[in-house]
C-alpha cells in the first residue's frame, strides 16, 4: 500500500471514532481487531511480536501509545496507529529508508511525544487544543 501519513492517520482514527462523520468500526469491532491473535518470537526479526487481526500490538520495541493501541510499522521506518482511549489516529511516513526494518527512531520519538501530550491532557486534547 502507498499512502500519505495524513491518509493513514485518518484511516486509523476512523477505526476508533468518527472522522468527518464517518466511523469505520464500532467499539466492539475495534476491540476485536486489536484482540491478541498471536504473540511470540518473530522468526524473521528475531524479536518478540504481538498481533491482533492484521495489526501490531504494543511491544518493548514498538510501544505505540500504550496497551490499548494498535497499528503497524512499515517500509522506510513508517508507522500508523490508533488508540481508542484517546480516539486518535496518527501516522509517520518518510521517503528515507533507514538501514533497519520496522519503525524508525523518528517515528518512535514522535509516538513518545504524542503519548506524553495525550496523557498530560488527560485524554481531553480535543477540548484543550482543538482538532489536529
Amino acid at each position: 500500500m502507498v499512502a500519505s501519513a495524513r491518509d493513514l492517520a485518518r484511516l486509523y482514527a476512523a477505526t476508533v471514532g468518527p472522522v468527518d462523520g464517518v466511523r469505520l468500526l464500532d467499539t466492539e469491532s475495534s476491540a476485536a481487531l486489536a484482540r491478541t491473535r498471536s504473540i511470540g518470537l518473530d522468526e524473521v526479526l528475531g524479536e518478540p511480536s504481538h498481533f491482533g487481526s492484521g495489526v501490531q500490538r504494543p511491544t518493548a520495541r514498538l510501544p505505540l501509545l500504550g496497551p490499548a493501541s494498535y497499528g503497524h510499522d512499515g517500509h522506510a521506518g513508517s508507522l500508523a496507529l490508533a488508540d481508542p482511549r484517546f480516539s486518535v489516529g496518527m501516522a509517520f511516513t518518510t521517503n528515507v529508508s533507514p538501514p533497519v526494518g520496522g519503525a524508525s527512531a523518528a517515528a518512535l520519538t514522535l509516538i513518545a511525544a504524542a503519548g506524553h501530550c495525550l496523557n498530560a491532557s488527560g485524554g481531553n486534547y480535543q477540548e484543550k487544543m482543538g482538532r489536529f
